[in-house]
């Protein structure tokens, strides 16, 4: 259980890490320098994350997690509708404060599933779940361009899991429709250099 949530969790963690520099040149951000820049600017969110896990710690990891979840649908949703950079900028702030939160958020829950003797152990499969997911993200956002389109549809699907998974408390499979966000033409073409 827990490997397979750290990999889930893990594998929306690293989208927009991953992901989010293409999609800014799609949005017509071509200048390098200027997507650097915009890419840390969201980045902002990890230590603040950081310190909201600090301050939810009272609630427990599960209620953390599901927090996690809610940002990464915030997020990936934003993300995946959003009509120029700026707005994606925005959502993007939303999904690094989920993953200033979901690193320590994982330890300590991954730390509570194990005794003490066997921490050493848990750890070791936590970690090599979490870097799992770094080579699985790319694949399963590629995965995910037959069913929605294009990049913005495909981190939006994602967003579509993040909510069934809060709802349900397990894994969904990868949205099959368009029909996320009807107003949204999620099979347009990226935009060419601007």
């Amino acid at each position: 259980m827990v490997c397979s949530v750290t990999v889930i969790l893990s594998t929306i963690y690293y989208v927009q890490v991953i992901n989010f520099s293409v999609l800014l040149k799609d949005l017509g951000v071509a200048d390098p320098k200027s997507i650097g820049l915009s890419m840390a600017l969201p980045s902002i969110g990890v230590p603040i994350g950081a310190i909201v896990f600090k301050l939810t710690t009272r609630f427990g990891a599960a209620a953390q997690i599901v927090l996690v979840f809610i940002c990464f649908a915030v997020g990936l949703g934003g993300i995946g509708i959003a009509p120029d950079y700026k707005v994606a900028l925005a959502f993007a702030f939303v999904q690094q404060l989920a993953n200033g939160i979901i690193v320590p958020a994982l330890i300590a829950w991954t730390q509570s599933k194990f005794s003490f003797e066997h921490r050493g152990r848990g750890m070791g499969w936590w970690a090599s779940s979490f870097f799992v997911a770094q080579f699985l993200s790319p694949a399963v956002v590629n995965l995910m361009r037959g069913w929605v389109g294009n990049l913005q549809g495909r981190i939006s699907g994602l967003r579509t899991d993040c909510r069934r998974v809060r709802r349900d408390g397990r894994p969904a499979a990868p949205a099959r429709t368009t029909g996320a966000f009807p107003s949204f033409p999620l099979n347009r073409q990226p935009r060419g250099p601007a």
